[in-house]
């Protein structure tokens, strides 16, 4: 029984040395728990870069247009505001002329229009364009 006394005492000792020595003290339990909370700020902290990157690369683009905008403004600012209320997005024509369906051997231009037009109001437009047009149409 006196041998059993220290052994049991050695054992003891070691025990309490180990557990001392240990590397972290943070319980299985509090382990699984705060996994989540890891992966949320993790997945938050990268969430926030990437909104930093986005507003940073808007407010790049933004500023470009705005560029683009005052160089657009200075050149319409050089041209005098009566040429610029005489534009028109159309212009007259009166076209008269021949128009022939050509039947090509390819099936991709089987029917073919040609036409060859004279615009007689051509003479009468500033500036003045051409008074022949050909045209070539095809249907798939």
């Amino acid at each position: 029984m006196k041998r059993i006394r220290p052994v049991v005492a050695i054992l003891l000792l070691l025990a309490i040395c180990s557990s001392s020595f240990s590397q972290d003290n943070i319980s299985t339990f509090n382990k699984i728990n705060g996994g989540p909370t890891l992966f949320f700020d993790k997945l938050q902290k990268r969430s926030a870069e990437l909104e930093d990157n986005i507003l940073h690369n808007s407010e790049k683009a933004l500023k470009k247009l705005a560029r683009q905008e005052a160089r657009l403004k200075k050149k319409l600012a050089s041209r005098s505001h009566q040429q610029i209320n005489n534009l028109d997005d159309w212009q007259q024509s009166g076209l008269v002329g021949v128009s022939k369906i050509v039947s090509l051997k390819s099936k991709m231009f089987k029917k073919t229009k040609l036409q060859l037009l004279w615009d007689f109001l051509s003479y009468q437009q500033v500036p003045r364009t051409q008074a022949l047009k050909f045209r070539l149409r095809y249907a798939f």
